[in-house]
């Protein structure tokens, strides 16, 4: 959707999303289609920020541990 541009820091990571309304106007779209085209990209950005400073468990730990439980063959 070229209505819409992403604001990011020296990193490449999104930081705010910028919303052209002129060319939103101009492609005939509505701010429900803008909605609907970033909720999933939100929705994600959100559950980052949600869980970024959960403990994290190793592969090989959470595949031992999901073995025991008999939840993965192998």
């Amino acid at each position: 959707m070229e209505a819409i541009n992403y604001l990011t820091d020296a990193d490449g990571r999104r930081k705010a999303i910028v919303i052209d309304l002129d060319e939103l106007k101009r492609s005939g779209q509505t701010g429900h289609d803008v909605v609907m085209y970033l909720q999933e990209d939100l929705e994600d950005l959100l559950d980052v920020e949600l869980v970024k400073h959960e403990e994290t468990i190793p592969w090989e730990d959470l595949k031992k541990e999901l073995k025991n439980e008999g939840l993965l063959d192998g």
